[in-house]
């Protein structure tokens, strides 16, 4: 209890702090534990050359590995090579792109010529791609595969923690940094205005949605950032993250493949003894940066300097930090068991994990418990193959009213972090709930307060799995059926106590919202692959693919309860039942819907000579979505690969080791409308056709939606060329990409002229365009017995272009929040120009003879409509003066990964950035006013001109659009494999492997942003168009730091 007073004060404790301890004793004896020994090794240097077995010419760049480390040596320009290794036993590995690995074990020797063979299968790699694999050289679409291994040290709580700055033209964007919180991931632009830009998942074969699983809060306080629907998914269960970016590859994926497709598949177990692997860290966090708010010596001396001492005397006497207050150092924990073995024709991995995950904002914080089981089967002499995927997480949530786009006049938490003068105190014995609160309608509420006594709690529950069977009909024909489902339930309730300021004259206000999604899917497609034809290779795939997908909500409130003893879990006590929420939850309501999607897909990949590859894909697509005359779409694509360093001009060519050429073209759709129904004439429940019949008040019904059978997809048009090289024997390798997409039948809100019951009415106009580049390369810089280090780089850059908007030549979104900026808009949508652009007033950098600031005036002086005239400036600017500010889209995005080892050290580095993007901050902009601490509220700092109105009004403007480029280091991890003999002769006999990390995350960034963090994005759409760009009140980035042990018996 942070409260003092007579009233008892509702908190909700975390229960995490003796699992804390049982970790760190955990840890503690695993370190008492070790028991050195005398290495017994005999260290040798074994030499030789590498040459080829048909030719005899020498190898250069061949990767020499002693086996199970990672210490190596490459050959050099003669083929020669020279390593130190421990004894007899050791096994050395000789790998050179193009052909076929080769072992030795070393003996007595201490020379080893090898003469490798080539492989007839090069580029042989297998690729996961849809419903099915392919190897990585007959791939002709645009496909990323992302490094587990390199991503997964630190906190890492979701799937999507792999994807940032990892693959080139994919971009990450998180919504804060709660625990949990969702994030949006864009693949090559975004592609849809009013649907969903959220790629495609599928987990081992079977799409999911990425809906949100957890509920949302509700009214002006609970409004938590929506969660990241993938957190419930535990990354140490994750093999492998395959990114289909172009139509050729995703048009498999038909409706749903318009955003590209991201491709999880999860371990498996592998034939041999029951081995245990065991994963734990511990983490600490803190913000990585602060709101710049005034303290309470700096309020004071502004407002003695403009209002008096008198004033200043009055504001109080308290030194408080209300940052301090609510942000402190948050532990973490994660705990991860994994059992895994098998036989030649069965296997199996079930695991176990934990995650405890305290957020940096006090009473926030996510925990986690999942399980997963695979298993294999092989019968019928390898014939019928069996497979089984399931997977369950359990994850709770603890919220407080973070987000401060909601909170109306009083707002949220970090509003009120800004708001509520330093120079008052914290506590006051004398009131209800032991609370200091300066009262009144719209004073600013204290923090402390509003984090402690909203009691906000969410519990999801989602299961996912789905059995796979394949029987070989004939030794070229596979039939395959796999059957999924997945289905989540998620309750969020919360309590507002009798004494809180927020429920103030409410007696008390709860509610319980459910939100439960299932769906169903079922897959049955052949395979047919040719066998060996001489330079002749196809694969043909033909099936089928039915989808059912539903969604319940229900929600009750109620307000007016005689004590707070049993929060939110006994509404039907309360003295009333809300059905409008307002201001303190999302009200009583009920709700079903769901949709199905039917398909039939194929796919035709060709080879010849290994050489040339071309590939088909047509998939026709069925939804419910649509009405009957629009319900089924046919989405084809084609593409093509000539691998030019297999041609006879390119032998001999020591310098290239692999060159492919691509191109392809594709179309795909985009069903994920924001509603199921939207072609059909709709009624709902209005409150304003209410009638007394009888005595008795009854809520009538009126239309809401008019009927629209002219509905249709949206469909993206996608062309990419590309170059896949490799260079050094293989040492350095990537890819070069260009592309372009359309998306055509942009689904928009169209006004409807009057009279008419709705105002307003989903049509399919306008179209939109990406163009850009994408650039990775991967190298093996240096690398001998001793130390080696690599590197991989991606950039991609992407030109957005709205096309057409039906007609119109505006629309906007992207509200501004705050006081006194009701009603205004950020964003604007026009044609010739990205999607969005900032549109608002320019400031001219100067002040009226009161210190006004000053901004441009614009006229209509030809009658054109367009007021493109400057006329002078003026203090109050409106509508038609603004113009555009610049783009929330940067110039390009770039990755940067570095890996060294050194025998069992080694060390690893991130770094990401993005240039040329700019960032509405429409936190500065509210609360940077030296007027704020005339009117009782506190301010952020920032330097003024001295001849500024501290009173003027807050005016959107090129103010307040700032440059938000920045390069973050986002990773660094520092590890250690330990010797087995460390362990002792008995338990280190029975120890495979044992690694010891710490990793720091999200280290440092280099910003000339003011605001808490360049990456950021607040939801503040209008009229169902997503809004990029904003910056309003953020739960801060934190900085962490983690110790682990990854141990394998």
């Amino acid at each position: 209890m942070r409260g003092r007073g007579a009233a008892q004060v509702y908190t909700h404790t975390h229960p995490t702090q003796m699992s804390r301890i049982a970790t760190l004793l955990g840890l503690a004896a695993l370190l008492l534990a070790l028991n050195p020994t005398d290495a017994r090794a005999q260290s040798r240097t074994v030499t030789g050359t590498v040459t080829d077995a048909n030719s005899g010419d020498t190898l250069p760049f061949v990767n020499v590995v002693i086996q199970g480390t990672t210490r190596g040596a490459a050959t050099n320009i003669d083929g020669e090579y020279s390593i130190t290794v421990d004894g007899p036993d050791a096994v050395l590995v000789y790998r050179f792109l193009g052909y076929v690995e080769h072992t030795e074990t070393v003996g007595t020797r201490s020379v080893i010529d090898v003469g490798l063979e080539e492989d007839s299968n090069v580029l042989d790699d297998v690729v996961v791609v849809g419903y099915g694999t392919q190897r990585r050289g007959d791939v002709t679409a645009s496909v990323s595969t992302v490094e587990i291994d390199d991503a997964s040290d630190g906190l890492v709580t979701s799937p999507t923690d792999f994807l940032e700055g990892r693959v080139a033209g994919l971009t990450v964007i998180e919504t804060g940094g709660e625990p949990g919180s969702d994030v949006n991931v864009r693949i090559r632009g975004g592609t849809s205005i009013s649907s969903s830009n959220q790629p495609l998942y599928v987990i081992d074969g079977i799409p999911v949605s990425g809906d949100a699983v957890t509920p949302g809060g509700g009214g002006d306080v609970s409004t938590a950032a929506p969660q990241n629907p993938l957190s419930l998914i535990n990354p140490s269960d994750i093999a492998s993250l395959t990114v289909l970016k172009d139509a050729s590859a995703t048009a498999i994926y038909g409706s749903r493949g318009a955003n590209g497709v991201i491709l999880i598949t999860t371990k498996g177990g592998r034939e041999g003894l029951t081995t245990v692997d065991y994963e734990g860290s511990l983490s600490v966090a803190s913000a990585a940066r602060r709101y710049d708010i005034a303290s309470a010596d700096e309020v004071r001396a502004l407002v003695t300097e403009l209002d008096g001492p008198a004033a200043a005397a009055a504001l109080g006497s308290a030194n408080t930090d209300f940052q301090d207050e609510i942000l402190h150092d948050a532990l973490s924990q994660t705990h991860n068991l994994s059992f895994s073995g098998g036989i030649a024709n069965a296997q199996y991995r079930a695991s176990v994990g934990y995650l405890d995950q305290e957020g940096i904002v006090i009473s926030s914080g996510l925990e986690r418990i999942t399980g997963r089981l695979n298993a294999n089967s092989a019968l019928l002499d390898g014939r019928l193959r069996l497979g089984l995927n399931l997977t369950s997480a359990l994850t709770s949530n603890d919220f407080v009213p973070t987000r401060g786009n909601g909170g109306g006049a009083e707002g949220g938490l970090f509003q009120n972090i800004i708001d509520f003068r330093p120079t008052l105190p914290i506590f006051d014995e004398a009131s209800a709930d032991g609370y200091y609160e300066q009262g009144g309608s719209f004073a600013p509420r204290n923090p402390v307060a509003l984090a402690e006594q909203l009691d906000e709690v969410a519990r999801t529950t989602r299961t996912l799995g789905n059995i796979k069977a394949e029987v070989d009909l004939i030794p070229s024909l596979t039939a395959t059926v796999n059957v999924g489902g997945d289905r989540s339930v998620g309750r969020r309730e919360a309590y507002f106590s009798r004494f809180s300021v927020i429920s103030e004259g409410l007696g008390g206000s709860a509610f319980q919202r459910d939100l439960e999604r299932t769906s169903a899917t079922i897959q049955s497609y052949l395979t047919y692959t040719l066998q060996a034809r001489g330079p002749h290779s196809l694969n043909v795939l033909g099936g089928y693919e039915y989808s059912d997908f539903d969604t319940r909500e229900v929600s009750i409130q109620g307000q007016g309860f005689v004590s707070d003893v049993l929060g939110a879990n006994r509404i039907n006590s309360a003295e009333q039942i809300v059905v409008e929420g307002g201001g303190v939850g999302p009200g009583s309501f009920s709700f079903r819907t769901g949709y199905k999607l039917a398909s039939f897909l194929s796919r035709v990949n060709y080879g010849f000579d290994d050489r040339y590859f071309l590939t088909g894909v047509l998939r026709y697509d069925g939804s419910s979505r649509f009405s009957a005359d629009n319900q089924f779409a046919l989405f084809p694509a084609v593409s093509a690969a000539w691998r030019i360093s297999e041609e006879a001009f390119m032998q001999g060519n020591a310098f290239v080791s692999d060159l492919r050429l691509r191109a392809g073209f594709g179309i795909v759709g985009n069903q994920a409308l924001p509603g199921d129904y939207l072609y059909a004439a709709l009624l709902a429940a209005d409150p304003g056709s209410r009638a007394v019949l009888g005595g008795t008040v009854v809520t009538g019904v009126a239309p809401n939606q008019l009927e629209n059978p002219n509905l249709k997809w949206e469909q993206k048009e996608e062309f990419t060329v590309g170059l896949d090289y490799g260079v050094f024997g293989g040492r350095a390798f990537g890819s070069l990409e260009f592309y372009r997409n359309t998306t055509k039948d942009l689904l928009l809100n169209v006004d409807i002229p009057a009279p008419t019951p709705v105002a307003q009415q989903i049509q399919n106009v306008g179209s939109l365009r990406n163009t850009g580049i994408d650039f990775s390369l991967d190298a093996l810089v240096y690398e001998n017995d001793a130390l080696s280090f690599s590197m991989g780089a991606t950039m991609s850059t992407n030109k957005n272009e709205v096309l057409d908007l039906g007609g119109r030549n505006q629309i906007f979104t992207g509200a501004v929040s705050g006081r006194g900026q009701s009603g205004g808009r950020a964003l604007l949508l026009t044609p010739g120009q990205p999607y969005p652009v900032f549109y608002g007033a320019e400031f001219t950098g100067t002040f009226d003879a009161s210190g006004n600031p000053l901004y441009n005036d614009y006229e209509d002086t030809d009658n054109d409509g367009f007021n493109d005239a400057l006329v002078g400036t003026t203090i109050l600017p409106d509508q038609g003066d603004a113009q555009i500010l610049g783009s929330p889209l940067p110039d390009f995005v770039y990755g940067l990964r570095l890996n060294l080892q050194a025998g069992s050290f080694g060390a690893r580095a991130f770094l990401r950035g993005e240039q040329g993007r700019q960032l509405f901050n429409n936190t500065d902009l509210v609360y940077s006013s030296q007027g704020n601490a005339l009117s009782g509220f506190n301010r952020i700092q920032r330097d003024f001109d001295p001849a500024e109105n501290p009173n003027a009004p807050a005016v959107y403007s090129d103010r307040f659009i700032e440059d938000a480029s920045f390069l973050r280091l986002d990773q660094v991890t520092l590890e250690y494999a330990l010797p087995t003999e460390l362990f002792g002769a008995g338990f280190g006999a029975a120890v495979r492997s044992a690694r010891l990390f710490v990793t720091g995350n999200n280290l440092f960034v280099l910003t000339p942003y003011s605001g808490v963090d360049p990456e950021v994005n607040t939801d503040a759409q209008l009229n169902g168009i997503v809004a990029v760009g904003i910056d309003y009140l953020p739960y801060p980035r934190s900085r962490t730091f983690t110790v682990g042990v990854n141990l394998g018996l």
